[in-house]
């Protein structure tokens, strides 16, 4: 799956019943593995990296995702969205993540969770049994001085949301390598990613009303998308300064506003493609572009196909 492009993947998902979820285990099944149920098709790559730490490569069409753990304690999970978001509502961490942004979570129960995803999703998530990896620690993370107590102790808590940025960078050019040579270049990568994580500058706190304010934008972006909003009257609308809303909403969703904008309506409209009987002309005047021509360059360029031929072969 890491070397296959996510159009393509996306296409072949979709030719797959609701609720089912392919699961390939690589090379063996991880001890930590967690049970899987999705109202949308979706695939999930596990490589059992150490004892202790797995790595999972999963997508996602839209829909519901509900996941479970064996009953463990002191396991935290590191996750990262790279394409499309993920929203949830958890007791100690209700909020959203978009492409860029990372997620840790302890995880004390192995109650199960549910995750919306309303235009799918891609991306990888790292699960360490700290106990474990305190009592048998890769050579190169005792080196660096990684342990289960260094992580406990620089991420207290039981959820936190990291900005846009490092560390979600360090696997995106694993796609660049032969699949044969994933397991190994994951092992490395994930030890990379809980050095960084140790030695990571504390990530300044999101103020809780200003992110309020920043979701409140977003849903009406979202909720308008035949509309075209300024940042500048977004900003005079809700009372907060076009600095504070463009770089709350980066930290937020993981993308600039343009950009997020950009990617969320064309994902739409591959819905409403899949989905409704309205016309090309129909669907692109709903999304926000003022002529059909405009919309077809940019969906070909986002899927690698013309929005007719996107129809068809979701059909």
């Amino acid at each position: 799956m890491l070397g296959t492009p996510s159009a393509n993947l996306e296409a072949a998902l979709s030719t797959l019943p609701a609720g089912t979820v392919l699961v390939n285990c690589r090379p063996r099944r991880p001890k930590l593995s967690f049970t899987l149920s999705a109202s949308g098709a979706g695939c999930v790559e596990l490589y059992d990296l150490y004892p202790g730490i797995e790595l999972a490569c999963y997508c996602f069409l839209p829909g519901q995702l509900t996941h479970s753990l064996p009953p463990a304690s002191g396991l935290l999970r590191v996750s990262c969205c790279q394409r499309g978001r993920i929203v949830w509502d958890l007791p100690e961490e209700p909020g959203e993540l978009g492409p860029g942004s990372v997620f840790l979570r302890r995880l004390t129960d192995s109650g199960p969770v549910s995750f919306f995803l309303p235009d799918g999703c891609s991306g990888l998530s790292l699960t360490v049994d700290l106990n474990l990896l305190d009592e048998q620690p890769p050579d190169l993370l005792q080196e660096a001085g990684v342990s289960g107590a260094t992580l406990s102790a620089r991420f207290p808590g039981l959820a936190v949301l990291l900005p846009a940025g490092p560390p979600d960078h360090i696997f995106q050019d694993l796609s660049a390598h032969p699949p044969e040579l994933h397991p190994a270049y994951c092992k490395l990568k994930a030890q990379e990613l809980l050095m960084e994580l140790c030695s990571m500058p504390e990530p300044p706190p999101i103020d809780p009303r200003q992110a309020e304010v920043i979701r409140s934008i977003h849903g009406q972006l979202v909720g308008h998308l035949d509309r075209r909003m300024t940042i500048e009257a977004l900003s005079r609308q809700h009372l907060i300064s076009a600095a504070a809303l463009k770089s709350g909403f980066k930290a937020i969703y993981g993308q600039s506003i343009g950009s997020y904008m950009k990617e969320y309506r064309i994902r739409e409209a591959a819905r409403m493609l899949a989905e409704s009987s309205k016309s090309v002309a129909e669907i692109a005047a709903a999304v926000g572009y003022e002529n059909q021509s405009k919309f077809t360059a940019a969906f070909r360029a986002r899927f690698q196909a013309t929005p007719t031929a996107y129809r068809k072969r979701c059909r």
